[in-house]
């Protein structure tokens, strides 16, 4: 596959992934019911779009190295893990922001660290290993993503 459209298509579906769940978060995180749950050593929100904005460059990346593998099973079981991170990614904030699900956002965050511990270690096997090591920093987020989830969780604000 031509290097420029793998890399627009894997751009192009990041900024739609990464888009969609803004409509959730923005007016959300002004809450008190958001104020009330967020752990104390939760980071000041500017924080946030920052880190995803490199993690999803460093995703959209990976994602395109991935598309310009030649057609095999792999190539396609690792695309369909792929698809189901990102829906995963973008189904966290409806259920965390929008429904105030704080179990089932936890949920969906520990299938996220799964799917993305697959997607690294396949990586590995079949692309260069640069690719596996971008996307670490991405594991790494969701694996404090799901502290701070969990904090949320137990944190009693009757």
């Amino acid at each position: 596959m031509n290097t420029i459209f793998a890399y627009i298509l894997s751009f192009t579906i990041l900024i739609f992934v990464a888009s969609f769940p803004t409509q959730f978060v923005t007016n959300n995180v002004k809450t008190t019911w958001y104020k009330c749950i967020a752990p104390s050593f939760s980071p000041p929100s500017y924080v946030f779009p920052i880190v995803w904005t490199i993690l999803y460059t460093l995703l959209a990346i990976a994602l395109a190295q991935t598309i310009m593998l030649p057609n095999s099973n792999t190539k396609f079981w690792l695309l369909g893990f792929y698809a189901y991170n990102l829906a995963q990614n973008m189904s966290w904030p409806y259920f965390f922001f929008e429904l105030h699900e704080v179990k089932t956002a936890l949920f969906v965050l520990i299938e996220m660290i799964f799917s993305t511990t697959i997607i690294i270690w396949q990586s590995y096997r079949v692309l260069p290993n640069w690719i596996g090591h971008i996307l670490v920093p991405y594991l790494l987020w969701l694996c404090f993503a799901c502290i701070l989830n969990t904090a949320s969780v137990f944190k009693n604000c009757a």
